[in-house]
């Protein structure tokens, strides 16, 4: 009996709350998922400044240590800038989809 249970809904996991999802009502689940993506956004910000810090302190290494070679020299500058480039990348990436998330939960809100 509880084999057939669990085979009636691996086959159709669907039940009729899922169903109300499907008709386009929001629920717990559509709250959870934009938290999470809010997060996730967080976390990719985060990463695109630990690497573009990685870059900077990288070109400044390349530039303070090595100073009389000119090859260290343009590749510190040329880290430096990726390394700043990067960074203002991550910011408007961020900012970009922090505003279109936003959009998207007031909508949820409203709908609820």
């Amino acid at each position: 009996m509880l084999a057939d249970l669990a085979a009636a809904r691996y086959l159709n996991p669907m039940n009729d709350n899922d169903q109300d999802h499907l008709r386009g009502e929001p629920d717990l689940r559509d709250g959870l998922a934009l938290d999470r993506t809010r997060l996730a956004n967080e976390r990719t910000a985060l990463a695109y400044a630990r690497t573009a810090i990685m870059l900077f302190v990288t070109g400044g290494t390349l530039i303070k240590l090595f100073a009389p070679q000119p090859t260290a020299l343009t590749s510190g500058w040329a880290l430096v800038a990726v390394g700043l480039a990067l960074f203002a990348v991550g910011i408007w990436r961020f900012l970009v989809l922090r505003s279109s998330l936003g959009r998207l939960g007031r909508s949820v809100e409203a709908s609820r």
